[in-house]
């Protein structure tokens, strides 16, 4: 953001304070959304953050709403000042450098003590400051980053607990990792400066470009085929969960055949109505390795998916070495496929593979995977995974509350989904989407943005309807159709 700033001002030659001119009509704009009346407090630090908020309040003040505006700094800086002196200009409250620090007979609270400039824990007055906001029952919307939160992974210190953040012109790092829980509702506002580095975030209208209008001279075949390689005696509900999203709830793909340990056919028989059931021989609760049964499995369709409820063993682990080495096409591995690479061969993808290929770990899958702790990898996950796919030469699609998906020079996140989706066999429905998205021809990168976005607001709409507490992986297979119907 510094980079992008310094561009905006120095090379297109836009004056700052015209920047923070557009903050401010910005957060004005989504502030008068939810404003209802009711006594405002703006709470606003020495630099361009609180010039933001300084700004805020005076154009908030044109529209006839008074608020308070307090000041915490030790000095300001030139567009800070600029604006707090245009202020004085007003009959609006000011109060500078106050040591009677109470926000509780607030309704609204700006907070616009720190932007994105933080490089350390607030300390001090500024530390009484943010407690003394979160103290305050108020409805608290926090200016670009909630003050307190920056770069340095401390969510230990004093940060406020906003219920709304404006985050200027782009998404910022911390908010999408470890400062989720601080920012509440996200809503990116263009300010005028132009973002060209940094990972892709895709929306609705990037999604639903995707899904086109379909050809009325088509068949099943223009669609692709996926075949699902899962499930073991004592997971084999993954299967069919993965199965659900791919077919019976029409991500698009053609045709999905759904191949497991032939032990289980009994319980796939009568639940498998849609599509192909396949089998794989076994040992009486895994698969087992068989070049037939995967040659037939290779030559016939465009996509696998792979490892789903099958359990951590060494068949699991020749299954996936096989396919690496002689499919050609989107292969998919996720769960024990992952973990059974990761037990008997974690440089198998260093090895040429011709397959578009795609890992989906959760974090500690992928500690298991890279070697690297789980503690490491949330302290920079995005530049983790980005340095793994590259090394590897695939897409890794890292699970979490904010997912990243990484592949060469590419990265992005996706920022749909919500809490309610943390259970079991949720990670199965986004191996299912994402498979059948590859099948229609979707390269393993953009199908897995794809499929994480469609996979985040089938959770949201199941959360919508259900609660956070009560949504089941077949809730948020029962809402893809509804994503996709939305998308247009």
């Amino acid at each position: 953001m510094k980079e992008c700033d310094s561009y905006a001002i120095n090379v297109l030659n836009k004056p700052s304070i015209v920047l923070m001119e557009n903050a401010a009509n910005a957060v004005k704009e989504e502030f008068l959304k939810l404003y209802q009346g009711g006594n405002i407090a703006v709470v606003c630090g020495g630099g361009n953050n609180g010039g933001d908020g300084a700004a805020f309040a005076r154009l908030l003040n044109c529209q006839g709403i008074k608020s308070d505006v307090y000041f915490f700094y030790g000095s300001m800086s030139e567009d800070c000042a600029a604006n707090a002196e245009k202020l004085k200009q007003t009959d609006l409250k000011l109060i500078f450098n106050t040591e009677n620090i109470d926000f509780c007979g607030y309704d609204y609270i700006i907070d616009a003590l720190f932007g994105t400039g933080l490089n350390k824990p607030a300390k001090g007055i500024n530390k009484k400051v943010i407690e003394s906001i979160n103290d305050s029952p108020a409805f608290k919307m926090s200016i670009d980053m909630p003050s307190g939160l920056y770069g340095g992974n401390d969510i230990n210190s004093a940060v406020v607990k906003a219920d709304r953040t404006i985050s200027l012109a782009a998404y910022k790092y911390e908010q999408l990792f470890w400062g989720t829980d601080y920012c509440g509702d996200i809503i990116v506002k263009d300010i005028d400066i132009p973002i060209d580095i940094g990972s892709d975030v895709y929306e609705q209208s990037d999604i639903k470009n995707y899904f086109e209008k379909r050809k009325k001279d088509t068949h099943k075949g223009s669609y692709g085929k996926l075949c699902i390689i899962a499930g073991s005696g004592k997971y084999f509900g993954a299967a069919l969960i993965s199965y659900n999203a791919a077919t019976s709830l029409l991500v698009g793909c053609g045709l999905t055949c759904l191949c497991v340990p032939r032990f289980l056919s009994v319980n796939f028989r009568n639940r498998i109505t849609e599509s192909v059931l396949d089998y794989m021989p076994d040992n009486g609760e895994n698969a087992l390795f068989d070049a037939d049964v995967l040659n037939n499995i290779i030559g016939s369709y465009s996509a696998i998916c792979i490892g789903m409820g099958m359990g951590c063993n060494i068949e699991t682990f020749k299954i996936c070495s096989y396919l690496l080495k002689n499919y050609d096409k989107k292969l998919l591995l996720d769960a024990d496929a992952i973990s059974s690479i990761a037990a008997f061969d974690k440089n198998i993808f260093l090895s040429p593979h011709k397959c578009d290929v795609i890992i989906t770990p959760h974090l500690a899958e992928f500690s298991r995977l890279s070697g690297l702790n789980i503690s490491d990898i949330k302290a920079n996950p995005l530049k983790i995974a980005q340095s793994y796919a590259k090394k590897n030469n695939i897409t890794v699609l890292l699970k979490s509350h904010s997912t990243i998906i990484c592949c060469g020079e590419k990265s992005a996140v996706n920022v749909t989904g919500t809490p309610a989706m943390a259970k079991a066999g949720s990670g199965d429905v986004l191996s299912g989407i994402i498979g059948g998205v590859m099948a229609q021809g979707k390269g393993a990168y953009i199908s897995g943005i794809i499929g994480s976005y469609i996979h985040g607001k089938a959770g949201e709409f199941a959360a919508e309807k259900l609660g956070e507490y009560s949504v089941l992986a077949s809730d948020i297979n029962a809402n893809i159709a509804q994503v996709i119907k939305n998308l247009h």
